[in-house]
């Protein structure tokens, strides 16, 4: 059968960090170049935190800003050497029309885990890359079938909810 998209367990204004199950773990990371994302181990970064934001336009996304003032976004752009499938990235969003800036998720396999899917070109789910090279920690797209998506540890993120209390103060900072 074909998967249910969605947002859940996302809710609008949260901050959240995003853990990956995958063998290397680590959280998403936004690098400080403003640019990059990575999984990187240490959580009490500032880099490891995404506000949330929930727009509906014909469907429900999520959108998330990280630390630099930018979102999470994929790209067409092929990731490289030692990567699999297409780069993701921090941009800044500026229209609704941005698609690229644009989730939605489906349950991974464990309770409250999610794999997160940009929708632009064709569905692509978003992993962490260190399985086999534990010092690559590159965060990239990899296509999956709609109708038998085959997903590994590496697509399914943990969602760890930052209790208000807990919030870095200043801590969506625009980049430099």
């Amino acid at each position: 059968g074909s998967m249910q998209l969605g947002v859940v367990p996302f809710e609008n204004g949260q901050y959240v960090r995003l853990l990956n199950r995958g063998r290397a773990g680590g959280y998403l990371f936004a690098d400080e170049s403003g640019k990059g994302l990575s999984t990187d181990t240490r959580r009490e970064m500032i880099n490891t935190v995404w506000r949330v934001q929930i727009l509906e336009t014909e469907a429900v996304h999520v959108v998330l800003r990280g630390a630099y003032g930018r979102h999470l976004a994929a790209t067409p752009m092929n990731a490289g050497f030692g990567h699999i499938g297409e780069l993701a990235t921090q941009c800044v969003f500026e229209t609704m029309e941005d698609i690229h800036l644009m989730w939605r998720t489906i349950p991974g396999s464990r309770a409250g885990d999610i794999v997160l899917l940009n929708d632009t070109s064709s569905l692509r789910a978003l992993r962490a890359n260190g399985l086999y090279r534990p010092w690559n920690t590159g965060v990239t797209l990899q296509a999956i079938d709609r109708t038998n998506a085959r997903l590994s540890l590496m697509m399914e993120w943990g969602v760890q909810v930052i209790p208000e209390v807990q919030r870095p103060p200043f801590q969506l900072r625009p980049a430099a």
